[in-house]
C-alpha cells in the first residue's frame, strides 16, 4: 500500500505538470500485481490490521475516487515491474519483460475489469464509494 501512495504521488505531480504543458490526462492506470492493495483502495475491503497504513491507504481511496488513478489488477507473469524488484526465471520470461519495458514488443495487459469495460459492462472492480454516489444520483429527482 505504501508503494503505491508513493507512486499516487509521483502521478499526481507528473499530470498536474503535463496538464500545465498544455495536455491534459484522464485517469491513469496503475498495474497492481496485490488483490488486497486493489480491493482495499477500491472500498471492497477493510481489515482490522491495515491500520498502520491507514493514511497512505486513504489518500490512494480518494484519488481513486476523484478518478485521477485507477489500480487495475495484473497477473505476476505479465508485471513489467516484476523485472526490477525480483528474480525472474525462466530466461524466456525475462526476455518477455524485457521486450515490454523497451518497447520491442508492445504489449498491454488487459485484465478481466478492462475487458468488461471494452465491452460496456460496468467492471467488477468498481470503487464501492463511486458506485453508491452513482445509485444517489439516479435516485435523484
Amino acid at each position: 500500500m505504501k508503494s503505491a501512495a508513493r507512486v499516487s504521488v509521483e502521478i499526481v505531480w507528473l499530470r498536474d505538470l503535463v496538464t500545465e504543458l498544455g495536455a491534459p490526462q484522464g485517469c491513469v492506470r496503475i498495474l497492481e500485481d496485490n488483490q488486497g492493495v486493489v480491493q482495499l483502495t477500491h472500498g471492497q475491503k477493510d481489515t482490522s490490521r491495515s491500520g498502520h497504513f491507514r493514511r497512505p491507504q486513504v489518500y490512494v481511496e480518494d484519488l481513486v475516487g476523484q478518478g485521477f488513478i485507477w489500480l487495475d489488477r495484473t497477473e505476476t507473469d505479465f508485471n513489467p515491474a516484476d523485472i526490477f524488484t525480483k528474480q525472474v526465471e525462466p530466461a524466456k520470461k525475462f526476455g518477455y519483460l524485457r521486450d515490454v519495458i523497451m518497447g520491442i514488443q508492445p504489449d498491454m495487459y488487459l485484465s478481466a475489469s478492462v475487458k468488461d469495460m471494452l465491452n460496456g459492462r460496468e467492471p467488477s472492480g468498481t470503487n464501492v464509494l463511486l458506485r453508491e454516489m452513482r445509485q444517489v444520483q439516479d435516485a435523484a429527482p
